[in-house]
């Protein structure tokens, strides 16, 4: 998960880049309004944290330029306030104007990781952490992917790629915008080929377990996960559970009966 943080509090936005860090979620920090704005025209964030009290421009003015932007994907961006202000009626204003959530500093870690996959989750119409297709299950909670039951071991990187791909599932997405939701802004590589290779990485670790199953199940066609859109990117392909693939009950209920 990809976030952008808006808070004219440098000490602050240092220590939530690194705890977030430390629970898979990563975060680009801005305390310039301005730059933030910039960096949301041509970088994808799963949501927007927003600090209410910024003496360039106040939260609720931000709040309705995201709202009002042309552009959807900017638009539809969710957005959850970070404030000391506690009062019943600034929660209501700003909430009313577009907010999707509000959290009172100081902040609880736990509570806000929670409440951005939940937020993200919804956002995308899913109600479970758990999300799969064919074979393929990804547990959000525990941050683990697996394929025929068996876990497979991702970079942080791969992780994020097969999350951002699934949660989009059968939808294109461009490399351009891959390479802006894997890395920061300031880590960001040049090319765009890195993505290739990180695609081709977790073809064949998928395709390792898969051929396993390939030779105990007789007439098991392998399905293609991630689907090359020529020219463009890459897509998350929803494959349904037949004879030949695990009951996804079955192969889910191990996960969740480990996170109860």
């Amino acid at each position: 998960m990809k976030t952008l943080l808006i808070d004219d509090d440098r000490s602050l936005c240092m220590r939530l880049q690194h705890v977030l860090k430390a629970q898979g979620v990563f975060c680009d920090t801005f305390n310039v309004v301005s730059a933030a704005l910039s960096t949301l025209e041509s970088s994808l964030y799963d949501v927007i944290l927003l600090d209410l009290n910024i003496p360039e421009m106040p939260g609720p003015q931000i709040i309705q330029h995201i709202r009002n932007h042309r552009n959807p994907r900017i638009k539809h961006t969710p957005i959850i306030i970070l404030s000391a202000e506690h009062a019943i009626n600034e929660k209501k204003n700003v909430l009313d104007l577009g907010a999707d959530d509000y959290m009172t500093k100081p902040l609880s870690i736990t509570e806000l990781v929670a409440r951005l996959r939940a937020l993200m989750r919804r956002r995308l119409g899913h109600s479970h952490h758990i999300l799969s297709t064919g074979n393929l299950v990804v547990n959000l909670n525990s941050g683990q992917v697996f394929i025929n039951r068996q876990y497979i071991h991702l970079t942080s990187l791969e992780y994020k790629l097969i999350v951002l791909l699934i949660m989009h599932m059968n939808s294109v997405i461009q490399k351009d915008t891959i390479l802006s939701y894997l890395y920061t802004h300031d880590e960001r590589p040049d090319t765009t080929k890195v993505i290739d290779v990180l695609v081709c990485k977790i073809r064949k670790k998928i395709e390792n377990e898969e051929q396993k199953l390939a030779q105990n199940v007789s007439k098991y066609i392998i399905p293609e996960y991630i689907c090359t859109a020529w020219g463009r990117g890459y897509m998350m392909q929803s494959i349904e559970v037949t004879d030949n693939t695990f009951d996804i009950e079955e192969q889910i209920s191990p996960f969740i009966e480990a996170q109860a």
